[in-house]
């Protein structure tokens, strides 16, 4: 069972929320001072980061199927629709993903 070893009001939103002794356990083992923010404003923190609001039609770069993606096609990235990943030779696409790193990266 989980034991309350602090509350700490949060920086954000002003909250009080528990750390607890498996928390400090886990700060200390990764190296990292405790939380000055509650779970549900790290949550938000983390997730405006991501792009879910934008939504853009582009063509599947493997089967040239149109699809939806989070990638505009402006973007210099290649994008698979995943619904027929099976359909996919795993090994080309592996090659080919392998030579647009290099590519990207100026090896």
């Amino acid at each position: 069972m989980e034991n309350i070893v602090e509350t700490k009001k949060c920086g954000n939103c002003g909250n009080d929320f528990p750390i607890t002794d498996i928390d400090v356990n886990f700060y200390k083992e990764m190296n990292v001072p405790p939380p000055n923010y509650c779970p549900d404003c790290r949550q938000m923190r983390r997730l405006s980061w991501r792009n879910e609001r934008t939504l853009y039609k582009r063509k599947c770069d493997a089967t040239g199927k149109d699809i939806v993606s989070v990638f505009s096609s402006k973007k210099s990235l290649t994008v698979y629709d995943n619904s027929d990943v099976s359909d996919f030779d795993m090994p080309n696409i592996a090659y080919s993903i392998k030579n647009i790193q290099k590519k990207n990266m100026k090896i």
